[in-house]
């Protein structure tokens, strides 16, 4: 919940157009910087942590990020696994995460189970 200086709910803030074309504007240009297409020095312009966390993947997803991933919601997500359609998971301790290794399986099986899919379709 957001509170103004009165102590009131606020309303959340919302990216406007405005908002989003400057966001891409920034992106595209620290796209160009990093790539050396615009001719400033990276550290001058984008710290390194940043860029490590922009382009480095992740060992490991969390429900919620590979549901994001997927654009899928969390209850497709179930239903996949109920069926056993969906990614292998990990327990660790309590959190349940999927690797990234079976995220490349599922993507694997996916595909050919589509492609299955449409071939069949093709022939009747």
């Amino acid at each position: 919940m957001v509170l103004n200086s009165g102590g009131r709910r606020a309303r959340a803030k919302t990216l406007s157009d405005d908002d989003f074309l400057n966001h891409t504007a920034l992106v595209t240009l620290s796209e160009k910087i990093r790539d050396g297409e615009a001719g400033y020095q990276q550290k001058s312009m984008i710290p390194a942590g940043e860029l490590k966390r922009d382009h480095v993947q992740p060992a490991v997803y969390t429900i919620a990020e590979w549901c994001e991933a997927f654009r899928v919601s969390r209850g497709h997500f179930y239903n996949l696994l109920r069926r056993g359609e969906g990614p292998r998971v990990l327990r660790l301790g309590r959190r349940v995460v999927i690797s990234a290794e079976a995220t490349a399986e599922f993507v694997r099986r996916s595909e050919a189970i589509t492609k299955a899919e449409l071939s069949r379709g093709a022939e009747r």
